[in-house]
């Protein structure tokens, strides 16, 4: 299902969703940086090991904030650092605004909310895993290989958990709210017990035995996993001198693009001065995904006169942002005439769906505040997005020189990097990304799949997982999950997270496309690619011109067709002189020429009906007589190695040539 009906653009190597899932939990970005696996794919003997627990049944990744351990045993309580061993008894604390993620000895991941209190014990029994004791604040449990039977207690319950995700958070008075995304619990409690399956809810209130309830809509059940950008142009904001130098330190990493610093960096305990610092709290506190209180102070007293009517525009782009987050349907975008609006409005006009809109609010913004970094890393995003990473690269340039420490334009950089084949590179941009911000789930993505690219499949799976926990409910990381599963051969976990992908977001194609090539059933889609670009290749060479560079990671879904991108290659033949291309794509005699675009789209067209490795090129898939439509598969396979022959005189004189032999297949009974 490769073809979707909705206005927008996807890279088949980098798979772009314009949009927000229904349950408003995809990531909003233009996200078209994401790598295709087959451009990625590894020798699957370079694993690199599990971490070492060090005598620790947990670790914890990476602190977000001023996040704390109390030692077994110990009365002092000590900041954590990143990879922290977390052994029996150990407490782990988040203060306001800072969250955490933990990874067990099992390679579940733990991710905490703020002013949680959580302390790892030892399991009751020695083939059971470490017990949770969440003392009060919320977490988040994600596990992806074998069900596991997790014990957990609060101050009212306790119970064991055999199931792979589940949110479990601890009010006052020890109120616990278990909400089962998957699996099944059993709950104990002294005056009576209860059991959940996969979408169940269960409250437990002091003094009363577990009551089955409703469950709330996955956006606002885990609101504090949810990623909200920086829209805010502090040009914009009246602050008062006074203002601006009691919180010096918070404004400056946030003119760097460092979210979590500035947060970290507002005065304790300080309760805003004026309308205007209430919508800069506003939007630290969305940074952190705390909805609830940035809400209390968009909705503080109004300011005096003018400085009302821009308040106003600031607090009303905010509450867009929102909207935008949760897929709360607001009408048609009217953006003020500031730079925050229309910041605001381009992440909301992305939400419906309207992709090049959101590019053009992103270039209103630019221009009209110059020196609003974000909103050149916006820029940056959505052009990429839509293949032009020429105009991509030099919004980033712009982005960083601004605002040097904004970790989704690293995360742009590090997949820009990765599409030119530059792994090393982009693996220290998602590095650097991770450093300023560990929550951000596109930096745990890109870096585990230049993991994998390098070999390092555990890993790169791991960092996966990671990703996929930090936003439950985007489809994407669970494709490249599911994928990864795949490529490990194991087809059952694989089937299960493409599943779930598909349910988070029936219009991302990626899980479709990774399901397809798990069946072995995309031989019509294969057909639709290869005639659309067969027929764009046909333009070019009549024209005199040649791409030089095809491969997955330049093709794109422009309203569910497939176009080439990265134009900036393309070039007349007489003046292809340099050596363009990408390893595993250049025929023996190199690019240049017309039969060395087809040669690439070979390549291309084998990996996406096959699943196989385009180095792997023609090699015929296992049981092929198994597959649906083998008479078509079959066919499509002498295609491709007409394209791919070594010797250039056999392939195909034409890209008309291979056009017609592509119809003839699309026409033929569908044994």
């Amino acid at each position: 299902m490769l073809a979707v009906g909705r206005a927008g653009a996807y890279k088949v190597g980098a798979m772009i969703r314009p949009r927000y899932s229904p349950s408003g939990l995809w990531r909003i970005l233009a996200a078209g940086v994401l790598l295709h696996f087959a451009t990625c794919r590894p020798s699957l003997l370079a694993q690199s090991p599990p971490p070492a627990s060090a005598s620790g049944v947990a670790a914890l990744l990476q602190p977000q904030g001023w996040v704390e351990v109390l030692p077994a045993g110990g009365t002092v309580w000590i900041r954590a650092v990143t990879n922290r061993v977390l052994r029996p008894g150990d407490v782990l604390r988040t203060s306001q605004g800072s969250r955490a993620i933990v990874r067990l000895a099992n390679d579940s991941v733990v991710r905490l909310d703020e002013a949680t209190l959580l302390q790892i014990r030892d399991p009751r029994q020695r083939d059971q895993n470490p017990l949770l004791h969440l003392l009060k604040g919320a977490l988040y449990f994600f596990h992806r290989d074998q069900p596991v039977r997790t014990q957990f207690e609060t101050p009212l319950v306790s119970g064991a958990i055999r199931g792979t995700e589940f949110n479990l958070a601890v009010a006052d008075k020890g109120r616990t709210v278990l909400t089962l995304l998957d699996g099944e619990v059993e709950l104990r409690h002294p005056q009576g017990q209860l059991t959940l399956a996969t979408g169940d809810q269960a409250v437990v209130e002091p003094g009363a035995a577990p009551r089955r309830s409703a469950m709330l809509e996955a956006a606002n059940l885990i609101q504090w996993c949810l990623y909200y950008p920086a829209v805010l142009d502090l040009a914009e904001l009246p602050l008062t001198a006074g203002e601006q130098q009691t919180l010096h330190d918070s404004l400056s990493a946030y003119r760097s693009g460092d979210l979590p610093r500035a947060l970290e960096e507002y005065p304790r305990d300080r309760q805003p001065a004026s309308p205007a610092e209430g919508v800069y709290r506003a939007a630290l506190l969305l940074s952190a995904g705390q909805v609830a209180q940035a809400e209390q102070w968009l909705a503080s007293n109004a300011a005096p006169g003018n400085v009302e009517a821009r308040l106003a525009e600031l607090r009303e782009a905010l509450r867009t942002l929102i909207a935008a987050v949760k897929f709360q349907d607001r009408g048609p975008a009217r953006p003020g005439p500031h730079a925050t609006s229309l910041l605001a409005g381009s992440y909301y006009a992305q939400s419906r769906a309207h992709l090049t809109e959101a590019l053009r609010l992103a270039q209103a913004a630019a221009a009209h505040s110059p020196s609003f970094g974000f909103a050149w890393a916006r820029v940056a995003d959505l052009e990429f997005s839509f293949g032009h990473t020429k105009q991509a690269l030099a919004a980033l340039e712009k982005a960083l020189q601004l605002a040097p420490r904004h970790a989704q334009a690293h995360v742009v950089q590090g997949f820009v990097l990765a599409g030119q084949n530059k792994t090393a590179q982009a693996l220290g941009q998602f590095e650097q990304a991770l450093a300023i911000d560990s929550a951000l789930a596109n930096a745990w993505l890109g870096r585990g799949l230049c993991r994998i690219r390098q070999g390092h499949v555990r890993a790169g799976r791991d960092d996966l997982l990671v990703a996929a926990a930090l936003e439950p409910n985007r489809a994407l990381p669970r494709s490249y999950l599911g994928k990864a599963f795949q490529e490990v051969n194991d087809a059952a976990r694989a089937a299960r997270e493409l599943q779930l992908a598909q349910r988070l977001d029936p219009q991302d194609p990626t899980a479709w496309l990774y399901s397809a090539l798990l069946n072995q059933q995309p031989i019509n889609e294969c057909l639709q690619i290869g005639l659309s670009l067969t027929s764009a290749l046909e333009f070019l060479h009549q024209h005199g011109l040649i791409h030089r560079d095809i491969k997955p990671s330049n093709i794109i879904f422009v309203s569910g067709l497939p176009k080439l991108a990265d134009i900036g290659l393309v070039a007349a033949v007489e003046e292809a002189k340099s050596f363009v291309g990408t390893v595993g794509y250049i025929p023996p005699e190199g690019p240049g020429t017309p039969q060395a675009d087809l040669y690439s789209l070979g390549k291309v067209l084998y990996e996406v009906c096959t699943g196989l490795a385009c180095e792997r090129c023609p090699e015929l898939p296992g049981q092929l007589e198994t597959v649906p439509r083998p008479n078509q598969l079959r066919g499509l396979l002498d295609v491709v190695s007409k394209a791919c022959d070594s010797d250039l005189h056999q392939r195909y004189p034409s890209a008309q040539a291979m056009h017609l032999d592509l119809l003839r297949l699309l026409g033929e009974p569908r044994v």
